[in-house]
């Protein structure tokens, strides 16, 4: 049995429905019981818990060999991931496969990068096996910004930085190759696209304006449409390193994983190309 937490997600929902097709006996954890039949009519066993209360861990983990591990970027990131690292292994889970991030490193200037490493130290003592996934930025971001796209422009602090980005399909496409076979256990892979690209190359290629923003104009804008602070102070500290070009290489691990090249960002604004122009939901 395989558990999926993050399972209607950006990344879980991918690895969810991937190794359903696969035939694999999948779990799906969710902590919104209103989810729960969504993920049964797809064909998951549903477990409801939270990874803030581990007392409701112990009966989602029961019976798992393997265990998909995503967690939304926040303050206690850390805590809730080591929560279900240690329910696993009370459940005698075999491995974890983490979704982390680029830039993994307890002296990362961004948090996210230190909060990411903390958890695999973590993992990485523990007694299960581990296969460590570090994405570039997700080239779904880019639906953030659907309706600015949709009046004709792309608004950027890092307007000519190039950036890897990776697919968010080809990241869960990976996770679950990872889970359903043998000979990931302790690996880690960088997963990216296949070529860095600016933001304003993306904003060519859609036909839009690129509208160049201040850190700080990104910081109220971010705020007042809700996002923690903790978040937008780490999103600023990822666009320095981005900026100063951080996340400019390209890496194989992707085409060597799947047997094909990493999705483009062609191929991601093609296929979404509906949600950009307005016809259809930006998801």
């Amino acid at each position: 049995m395989i558990l999926v937490t993050g399972a209607t997600g950006t990344t879980g929902s991918v690895v969810l429905q991937d190794l359903l097709d696969r035939g694999a006996a999948v779990r799906a954890l969710t902590h919104s019981p209103e989810k729960a039949d969504a993920l049964r009519d797809l064909g998951a066993e549903v477990a409801v818990g939270d990874l803030a209360d581990p007392g409701s861990l112990d009966e989602a983990m029961r019976g798992i060999e393997r265990m998909y591990l995503v967690q939304t970027p926040g303050e206690r990131q850390a805590e809730l991931e080591v929560n279900a690292v240690s329910a696993a292994e009370r459940a005698g889970a075999y491995a974890v496969v983490k979704l982390s991030a680029l830039g993994q490193d307890p002296q990362s200037t961004v948090r996210f990068g230190r909060t990411h490493a903390a958890v695999v130290e973590h993992l990485q003592g523990s007694s299960l096996r581990w296969t460590i996934l570090q994405p570039s930025g997700f080239m779904q971001n880019l639906l953030g910004q659907a309706k600015a796209v949709q009046e004709g422009r792309l608004v950027s602090t890092r307007a000519d930085a190039k950036i890897a980005h990776v697919d968010a399909r080809d990241v869960g496409a990976v996770a679950a190759r990872a889970l359903a076979e043998e000979g990931h256990e302790n690996c880690t892979y960088v997963l990216t696209g296949p070529a860095a690209v600016t933001d304003r190359e993306i904003a060519e290629k859609l036909g839009v304006e690129l509208v160049e923003a201040s850190p700080d104009d990104a910081r109220g804008a971010m705020l007042g449409a809700g996002y923690p602070e903790w978040t937008v102070d780490g999103l600023l500290e990822l666009d320095e390193v981005y900026r100063s070009g951080g996340a400019a290489a390209a890496t194989a691990d992707v085409l060597a994983l799947l047997g094909r090249e990493p999705r483009s960002i062609d191929d991601f604004l093609a296929d979404h190309a509906a949600a950009f122009s307005g016809d259809a939901p930006a998801s």
